[in-house]
């Protein structure tokens, strides 16, 4: 009876993780900081906020491959949701994983994203995928708190160029710095 009793719950225990296992999607996400962080937030980020994201402030606007701000180094941030993206683009800038693209998984689960394959988390993947889901989850709280704090719902503060760029720097776009921008069929799995 024991043993029956034992092999019900090991049924029971591989069930419960498959149903698990299934809620959560996988992805694959590029080093490379516009391609990357385009698929990380084209697959992370709800419809209803990923366009709105993209026309906001002088530095979330940067997400948008197809973004004219020019790439300023010492922007202002309009408030806490550009400054969250600031702080995500200055430090996925600061981490290179050379010429070579590579890639990492994250996988989704009750809206929140994590990294897969924790083995090698000296590597320049991994800090580029610690450095994306932190942010992508921060970002995506930030959202929804707007989202919830407004009649209307969230609405993007939209800059200009006049607003974000500084005085007396020469810059480019991001559209000028990333020519090969790469997407992920969103809601795929691996």
């Amino acid at each position: 009876m024991r043993f029956l009793a034992s092999k019900i719950s090991a049924i029971i225990l591989v069930f419960q993780f498959c149903i698990d296992r299934t809620d959560s999607l996988e992805y694959q996400v590029s080093t490379n900081f516009l391609p990357g962080t385009t698929d990380f937030l084209i697959n992370f980020l709800p419809y209803k906020y990923l366009n709105k994201l993209y026309s906001h402030g002088c530095w979330c606007q940067h997400f948008d491959p197809s973004s004219d701000i020019p790439a300023y180094g010492s922007m202002k941030s309009l408030d806490r949701l550009d400054e969250l993206c600031k702080r995500w683009i200055t430090q996925r800038k600061e981490l290179d994983c050379g010429d070579v693209w590579k890639l990492y998984k994250i996988y989704q689960k009750d809206e929140k994203v994590k990294c897969l394959n924790r083995a090698a988390t000296h590597s320049c993947e991994h800090k580029i995928c610690t450095v994306d889901t932190q942010y992508g989850n921060k970002l995506l709280r930030e959202l929804k708190k707007l989202d919830n704090n407004s009649t209307n719902g969230f609405e993007p503060d939209v800059a200009n160029r006049n607003l974000c760029s500084p005085e007396g720097k020469i810059s480019v776009t991001m559209t000028m710095l990333n020519t090969h921008i790469t997407h992920s069929a969103r809601g795929s799995r691996m």
